[in-house]
């Protein structure tokens, strides 16, 4: 019999022996108990797949096993219902959506706090203040208030205005907002106008912009410099008629003046190489040492008269009235004498209401006194007697005129801008000149100072004088 010795074992061939009899050792008495809860988790677990996936035929009480899913196997732990994904589908998409608005919030926060600030726009040094974008000036106090609608006229039309100016000295001023010489000298016109007397000397702005600058360049132009007077726009198809009535060699340089004396004669022609300085002396000349003037003046010396306006407010027109005079300060004397001249003008059977504004200096349009006063009163009684009973006292009458939004000056120069406004039918306006008149104490019509700057005059349509 021949005996076989057994190979000496290797370490690998120990480590196979010790991994089998690992293997036939039975597990403990916690590996038996995991293993079956787990065992049960998976059945549980099948069961619900079971009971999910389901046809319609099948009620909860069938047992269904999926054919393609058993119990057990492992692809049966990642299936989750319908409604579980979309849940789960729908969270993941807000939180994404929501990361992604946040992250751009926080750099359009980050782009505007690193935006650098705007510089400020600083004004060039030689630059024309008047047209500075931006520049903040204060508002200069308002001289002459004008008409919202431009006030358009061809040549002769521009005739039939100055016309309106009978016995005085008028100065024809064209100027255009482009123009800088001429919004320059502006205040300078301006400041004559108020040296020398309404009754002297007028003013008269012709503009040849289009009118569609009305309201943004002329208005605002003649407001900056103080203008006190009125302002025309000048039709472009009317230069050829001017010329040949002003100066028939002008090629339309601005500034240009003109200066027309009390006979309607051209005697200046101030053109833009010619400084105002000269202008400003013939004006002066005219009204002041004119001949005319000093023989005026004389008659006039030691008498008092009275140039009464009637206004027809329905209407919207006004009537210049003849000047009555009385060799000594009578005012009951005035006042009989421009009751005739008013009662031939308006029917008393009709039964008007008129108001009657205070009778103010020529001199001073604002300024009424003692004299004026007792001028105006003796015409109320006067009309009174003469039948008219419906009348309006001067303190109401001045009183409307506020409200109105306006002043003696502006209704005279266009009485369209009380039409239909005033709580009357005819306005009496009067203006009173003389020695005791300017000599006597006076007291301002205005309460306030808008009556010596926002509402001045006004110029528009034309007379009904006769």
């Amino acid at each position: 019999m021949t005996l076989q010795m057994s190979p000496k074992p290797t370490a690998q061939s120990r480590l196979v022996r010790r991994i089998q009899a690992a293997e036939r050792q039975p597990y403990s008495a916690a590996e038996r108990r995991r293993n079956k809860a787990q065992g049960e988790a998976q059945r549980a677990l099948g069961q619900r797949i079971t009971e999910s996936t389901a046809p319609n035929g099948c009620d909860g009480r069938t047992k269904y096993r999926s054919p393609s899913i058993e119990i057990g196997h492992p692809a049966s732990r990642a299936v989750l219902p319908a409604r579980a994904r979309l849940l789960v589908l729908f969270c993941i998409t807000c939180i994404l959506a929501g990361c992604s608005f946040w992250a751009k919030q926080d750099r359009g926060g980050i782009r505007q706090s690193a935006k650098a600030p705007t510089p400020t726009r600083q004004p060039t040094p030689n630059a024309d203040p008047s047209l500075t974008v931006g520049a903040l000036k204060p508002t200069p106090p308002i001289a002459y208030r004008y008409p919202d609608a431009p006030p358009v006229l061809d040549a002769e039309g521009l005739r039939a205005f100055v016309g309106r100016f009978k016995h005085r000295v008028v100065l024809l001023d064209f100027w255009a907002s482009w123009s800088r010489r001429s919004r320059t000298e502006m205040p300078e016109l301006a400041r004559l106008q108020t040296q020398l007397s309404l009754e002297e000397f007028q003013i008269v702005s012709c503009n040849l912009d289009e009118p569609e600058k009305w309201k943004t360049h002329i208005v605002p132009a003649l407001h900056d410099a103080g203008a006190n007077y009125p302002c025309v726009v000048v039709q472009r198809s009317a230069r050829s008629a001017l010329r040949s009535w002003l100066a028939p060699d002008w090629s339309f340089d601005l500034p240009a003046r003109f200066i027309i004396d009390r006979q309607g004669r051209i005697t200046a022609r101030v053109m833009s190489g010619t400084p105002l300085a000269s202008a400003r002396q013939e004006v002066r000349r005219l009204v002041l040492d004119d001949g005319a003037s000093a023989d005026r003046a004389s008659r006039m010396a030691g008498v008092t008269a009275l140039r009464v306006r009637l206004i027809d407010v329905t209407a919207g027109e006004g009537y210049s009235l003849s000047e009555v005079s009385v060799a000594s300060p009578d005012p009951r004397g005035l006042a009989e004498q421009a009751v005739e001249l008013i009662a031939a003008r308006i029917n008393r059977s009709d039964n008007p209401r008129i108001a009657i504004l205070p009778f103010a200096s020529s001199r001073d349009r604002l300024l009424v006194g003692a004299f004026s006063h007792k001028t105006t009163q003796h015409v109320l009684a006067t009309l009174r007697n003469r039948g008219y009973y419906d009348l309006v006292s001067p303190e109401r009458a001045q009183s409307m005129i506020d409200k109105a939004g306006t002043t003696s000056l502006a209704i005279e120069f266009d009485p369209s801008v009380v039409q239909g406004r005033l709580g009357c039918d005819y306005l009496v306006i009067g203006w009173l000149r003389g020695d005791v008149v300017h000599s006597a104490p006076n007291q301002s019509l205005a309460t306030d100072q808008t009556h010596l700057t926002p509402r001045t005059a006004t110029v528009g349509h034309a007379d009904a004088d006769d």
